[in-house]
């Protein structure tokens, strides 16, 4: 039986930390190919190994990844490696930035590669981990367009969605990772990697016609007929509140998100459960489980929802995992965009099942607050302005038109007023509580 083979397109913390981890984990004599662009990234794995750091509810443990091969895909013979991989392997994911990256020479190489089997019919599954719905529809297509013979790719490949609600990332501080006592990604890099203890990923049911016995290399993954749902629990639900309240929390000065809760998991700021929670429950919760309580999915029965909301602002704020506010706040232009949507598009789907949103309009107006153009960091704006707000919008969102855009805005230029005022004179103050006393939520 040949070897089994495991390619990943890109090699950061996703990759890294889920996909070659647990490919590894299940697969101990496969072989495990990453393509990454950056030099830095290549460097620090040139040696074929490198550590995850593991937090559970107690402790932090670490593992090391071993027998990894990384190449530069722009370089000649690196490319051919990756080809080479690509025609040989039985899974391969995508975990760059977004899925405009698709159209930047990630598409035509997973192409290139499928090219070499098209006349075979080993199965491929294509998995795409960006926080984008429907990542992989759009992958499919921008592979397909450098392939003539797309239905002997529809007969030897699946391309295949999934929810990662798995947090954690890379830490650079030297002095935190040795505070934590962190393992370093690799012996000769400045950063560790940690992340949560869970694995609960769900993944579309791989279906490959020239192969209906296919057996994927991520046995511990749950495959289900209908990923849409999950999807949108994962989007508009985890990713929307894990972003707002990394807004909230960066205007009340905290470095971590376990700074929302004691060293026991037990909420010291009220605004965690009152605005986070809540607009969990109340709001995207509510649309959640109107617009899917016909499914039969299990999650969409209230008290099975309220159960996975508890157990995710666990999670959130784990003080185990001390999860960096910046890390989770990250990139707020492209979260307050309209391609990647976690708020936008929450309050779009919100408005259409007549919820108002309040709460992510707080978190939209909180993330504006922090949003520099040109910059990927958290940059605070002190002088943004209510009649900044529309513009700054309009431009996140490409001056496109969409549902309920006259709505949102001037929702979100109300949270703006009302946040901003609390930033400068009632900071000391929950904000809920300073919500509710001037009426804008109850």
């Amino acid at each position: 039986m040949p070897q089994k083979t495991f390619v990943g397109i890109g090699a950061g913390a996703i990759q890294l930390g889920l996909w070659a981890l647990y490919y590894r984990i299940s697969n101990p004599d496969a072989r495990v190919v990453l393509s990454e662009n950056l030099p830095k990234q290549r460097e620090m794995l040139k040696n074929g190994s490198y550590w995850i750091n593991i937090a559970d509810s107690e402790s932090v443990k670490s593992y090391n990844v071993t027998g990894i091969e990384v190449y530069d895909p722009s370089d000649a013979k690196g490319r051919e490696n990756l080809l080479g991989a690509i025609a040989n392997a039985t899974d391969l994911t995508t975990a760059v930035p977004g899925i405009s990256d698709y159209e930047k020479g990630v598409a035509e190489l997973i192409a290139e590669g499928l090219k070499r089997r098209l006349n075979e019919n080993r199965g491929l599954a294509v998995y795409a981990s960006e926080n984008v719905i429907g990542a992989a529809r759009e992958l499919k297509k921008a592979v397909a367009s450098f392939i003539s013979d797309t239905t002997k790719l529809e007969q030897i490949c699946a391309f295949v969605d999934t929810t990662i609600g798995r947090m954690g990332g890379p830490i650079d501080d030297p002095k935190l990772i040795e505070e934590l006592g962190l393992k370093k990604l690799t012996d000769n890099a400045s950063r560790a990697f940690l992340v949560e203890d869970f694995n609960k990923i769900i993944i579309e049911k791989i279906q490959i016609p020239a192969e209906p016995d296919f057996q994927t290399g991520f046995p511990s993954f749950d495959q289900v007929e209908n990923i849409a749902p999950y999807e949108d629990v994962k989007l508009l639900g985890h990713n929307s509140t894990h972003f707002l309240l990394a807004c909230l929390g960066a205007l009340k000065g905290y470095r971590f998100m376990s700074d929302f809760v004691s060293s026991y998991g037990v909420a010291k700021d009220p605004d965690f459960i009152d605005i986070g929670r809540r607009a969990l429950i109340e709001e995207s919760g509510k649309m959640l489980i109107k617009k899917y309580k016909n499914t039969g999915e299990p999650i969409f029965i209230i008290g099975e929802y309220i159960a996975y909301v508890d157990d995710l602002m666990w999670r959130i704020a784990n003080p185990i995992l001390r999860d960096l506010v910046g890390r989770v706040g990250r990139d707020p232009g492209r979260k307050l965009g309209l391609e990647d949507g976690r708020m936008t598009k929450t309050m779009i789907q919100c408005y259409g099942e007549g919820i108002k949103p309040k709460r992510y309009a707080l978190g939209t107006a909180a993330g504006l607050m922090f949003y520099q153009p040109g910059s990927k960091e958290m940059v605070f704006q002190g002088g943004l302005t209510v009649n900044d707000i529309e513009p700054r919008l309009n431009q996140l969102w490409g001056n496109k038109e969409f549902p309920f855009k006259k709505e949102i805005v001037n929702f979100v230029q109300e949270a703006f007023h009302y946040i901003k005022k609390w930033y400068l004179r009632e900071k000391q103050t929950p904000l809920n509580d300073y919500l509710m006393e001037q009426r804008y939520i109850n």
